[in-house]
């Protein structure tokens, strides 16, 4: 079970789907903005401790702890078998000790030892096994304040270490995707807001908790496996149904579930500790529906398993709206405008959408038969083996009009690389104008759709408001990398245009960058969260909406284009009245 977060913005409609589309067809996650289950790892001279507690920077705990290579290779795999995202190390906590080697600073694994960099370890553990690295800095500090203070402002003195040391993990650590401070509520907002900076300015895409709210939708509870948060010999262990019951409650609220541990002496994962990991990853495997959280993750990884088609619903049962090229139904030899009217012998007059697509769903390698009606009448049965479908998303064409066609199906961890080659293409080609195409597109990947607004407004411009369940103040969220695409720019959009694809519409259209042509979008993006296990299943749980940034709701509303466009006119009727708009401007 790998446990991956996710954030939608809901905006499945039936009408359209792809086989990748059952239960969120506009699914919209963020790369690190909800991990919804992470390893919390507290180690340091404090696991040498008798009583487990925050531990001496020096004396007799620092020196055994000096002494022993952790195994953090064996961490990580602990955090991997139990279905987790990301791990997080306690690289300095309330002793003052740090985990790296901090030039001029005397109490650290450097001037220790010489030799050991634990944060160097822990990070290259962590990226061969595919997780996301976080790293814990205690603000608390026995050692530079003389006592562990939970209260009462930090002074310049101790405040230029802590600088420091926040300085050198960001520029010598740039594979740091989460920075957590502990007690951060001592700094000053000039604090933050310098430390905010510091991070910002040498690993920009670095998660930041504790500082600020800044970091959308990651919002954490910590709980501990063992009693305390350090090892402790003997220690008493949680329950892992108690974790379960915990887990169950953050993941409705929409919180990342921040699990610790306690190396021990040796600097291993203990047997008990991770006998609770291994039951509570039972538990969690047996609440949820495999086949939900098959259908939600694929589509945003990229790939999914099926024929390869993208189906709408009609009245003598299902249309084929595109063949995906190379994909089991490309060979089979169907064609985009067919009408499927059985699968496996089952009618799809009355079948609703979702229900089809889980018939032709199924394990790679079986097979599923379709019934083809003919254009000339009759039918004909066709049997097409199901296997892995890479879901481009993306076509892109250079009109005769020196006008370049960007067709965007849906948004994956693919889309916006493949934007962005189509980009540059027009641009070195000296197109006049760019026509986006939005319709029936009903979102993807949260991060894809914002780098894709970057490519076109560039990283400072207001997209859309977020406004989370429990929160008063609302999100500006703005795009993401540099722009690309400086010309024209006409997008098209349709009632079945929804999810993350109607919210970059709406950020187009309201900072003026482009023009929006069709009709009123779906009005489905919701902001939601899941919990995904690869080999588990899913909950969803809405956790907020979207605003325009003149502050309309988009949910149950959807965005108005500024031309109204026929629901009748072909495809080639409305690309031309787009071609006439991209000419006069």
């Amino acid at each position: 079970m790998r446990i991956k977060g996710i954030i939608f913005v809901l905006g499945m409609m039936a009408g359209v789907a792809t086989e990748a589309e059952t239960t969120a067809g506009g699914s919209v996650p963020s790369e690190n903005l909800f991990l919804p289950y992470g390893l919390y790892v507290h180690y340091g001279p404090m696991t040498m401790a008798a009583d487990g507690g925050a531990g001496n920077s020096g004396g007799t705990s620092a020196q055994r702890f000096v002494s022993v290579v952790p195994d953090v290779r064996q961490w990580v795999q602990v955090a991997k078998d139990a279905g987790m995202a990301y791990v997080v190390l306690t690289v300095k906590h309330e002793g003052g000790f740090c985990l790296w080697d901090s030039p001029d600073y005397p109490q650290d694994v450097g001037s220790a030892t010489g030799q050991k960099d634990i944060v160097r370890l822990f990070l290259t553990a962590c990226r061969a096994a595919g997780l996301k690295a976080g790293v814990h800095y205690s603000i608390p500090d026995a050692y530079n304040e003389g006592q562990a203070l939970y209260k009462g402002p930090v002074g310049v003195p101790y405040f230029t270490v802590i600088k420091k040391h926040i300085t050198e993990l960001h520029t010598k650590y740039k594979e740091i995707d989460i920075q957590l401070f502990d007690v951060a509520g001592r700094l000053s907002k000039a604090q933050k807001d310098e430390l905010t900076a510091v991070i910002r300015k040498f690993n920009p895409r670095c998660t930041i908790l504790g500082l600020s709210d800044e970091s959308l939708g990651f919002r954490y509870e910590a709980r501990s496996v063992n009693a305390g948060w350090a090892w402790k010999p003997g220690a008493k262990l949680t329950p892992a149904e108690q974790l379960q019951k915990d887990f169950a409650k953050f993941r409705s609220e929409g919180k990342s579930f921040l699990l610790n541990v306690g190396p021990d002496a040796q600097g291993r994962i203990p047997d008990e500790q991770i006998a609770v990991l291994t039951r509570l990853k039972e538990l969690v495997d047996a609440e949820i529906s495999p086949e939900a959280a098959q259908a939600a993750r694929e589509g945003t990884e990229g790939t999914m398993v099926g024929i390869g088609v993208e189906l709408d619903k009609a009245p003598g049962g299902l249309t084929i709206k595109r063949v995906m090229e190379n994909s089991p139904a490309d060979k089979a030899g169907l064609k985009d405008g067919q009408t499927i009217t059985a699968i496996n012998g089952a009618a799809t007059r009355t079948m609703n959408l979702p229900d089809a697509i889980m018939l032709i769903r199924g394990p790679a390698g079986t097979e599923v038969e379709l019934t083809i009606s003919e254009a000339g009448g009759g039918s004909r049965k066709v049997r097409i083996q199901r296997d892995t479908v890479v879901v481009s998303g993306v076509r892109a064409k250079m009109l005769d009009s020196k006008v370049g066609l960007l067709t965007v199906n849906q948004v994956n961890k693919e889309t916006a690389g493949k934007v962005r080659g189509a980009l540059e293409i027009f641009t070195d080609m000296k197109a006049v104008g760019v026509i986006l195409d939005l319709r029936n597109n009903q979102g993807g990947w949260y991060l894809g759709v914002r780098q894709i607004a970057g490519m076109m407004m560039g990283d400072s411009v207001p997209l859309w408001l977020l406004r989370e369940t429990g929160k008063t103040q609302a999100t500006v969220v703005q795009g993401e990398g540099a722009k690309i695409w400086t010309g024209p720019l006409v997008v098209l959009v349709n009632g079945k245009t929804g999810g993350g694809a109607e919210l970059l519409a709406a950020g187009l259209q309201s900072s003026g960058r482009a023009k929006l042509m069709g009709q009123t979008t779906a009005g489905t993006a919701m902001l939601s969260s899941q919990t995904d296990p690869a080999g588990g299943g899913a909950g969803i749980t809405a956790i907020g909406d979207f605003f325009t940034v003149a502050d309309q709701k988009i949910y149950g509303v959807g965005i108005k284009p500024d031309m109204a466009l026929e629901a009748g006119l072909t495809a080639e009727e409305a690309l031309r009245k787009a071609i006439d708009i991209l000419k006069t401007k």
